[in-house]
């Protein structure tokens, strides 16, 4: 299981300190969230802080989520501030085929997102395409919501799919994740899960701590 923690959860005024926790806690990826009052009804993050994280922690996998209305505007500032997945929504662009191209095509892996509302048809001739398969498990736009219980199925039905056809893409689950979802997520066929406020932020305790039991509990679990 690849383990990604949302940023947009962090202290605003303390991420590169919350950052060096998450890495103490064994944390790699970085899942950023560009959001730009648009797309969906809030504001969240800039390039400028995703550069200076890419810069004082190179080693760091950034995961970026663009809930933006124009994409295609993003693909070379997202490629010079080194993010390494870059994720749109197919329906804010003409031809989303283009696009994943031309992430692809400027050093970065390409990335759909399949909101709650969105169904397997929608994008599944894209899939060939993708590297990475960003399910949601709430409605985007504001973090601390709770997990939808469909989205069991749809991780299911992307995995079958993958499976069937030989592709290769991750399943990544981004929303209200807990340790009993997230391992759920993971037996439907889920890769990857993004961390916020109900695994590893605001726990009442230090981020590195937070990181090191949820993994440690989630890996154990995996034995079981």
């Amino acid at each position: 299981m690849i383990y990604t923690a949302s940023i947009a959860c962090a202290r605003q005024l303390n991420i590169e300190a919350d950052v060096k926790e998450l890495i103490k806690g064994g944390i790699k990826y970085m899942h950023v969230d560009f959001m730009d009052g648009h797309n969906v009804p809030n504001l969240c993050m800039n390039l400028d802080t995703v550069k200076e994280l890419k810069e004082s922690f190179s080693d760091v996998i950034i995961d970026a989520h663009l809930m933006v209305t124009n994409p295609q505007d993003y693909v070379i500032r997202c490629k010079g501030v080194g993010v390494d997945y870059m994720t749109i929504d197919p329906k804010t662009v003409s031809n989303p085929l283009v696009l994943l191209k031309n992430i692809r095509k400027n050093g970065m892996k390409s990335g759909i997102v399949v909101n709650p509302n969105d169904t397997f048809s929608d994008v599944k001739d894209l899939l060939p395409f993708v590297d990475l398969l960003l399910i949601m498990s709430i409605i985007p736009g504001i973090y601390g919501r709770e997990f939808i219980n469909n989205t069991y199925h749809k991780i299911e039905e992307f995995y079958h799919y993958r499976k069937i056809n030989k592709l290769d893409y991750l399943i990544s689950v981004d929303g209200g994740i807990n340790l009993s979802n997230g391992r759920k997520s993971k037996e439907m066929g889920a890769d990857m899960v993004v961390l916020g406020v109900f695994a590893v932020f605001k726990q009442n305790k230090p981020i590195s701590e937070a990181c090191q039991e949820f993994i440690k509990a989630f890996e154990a679990e995996e034995k079981l």
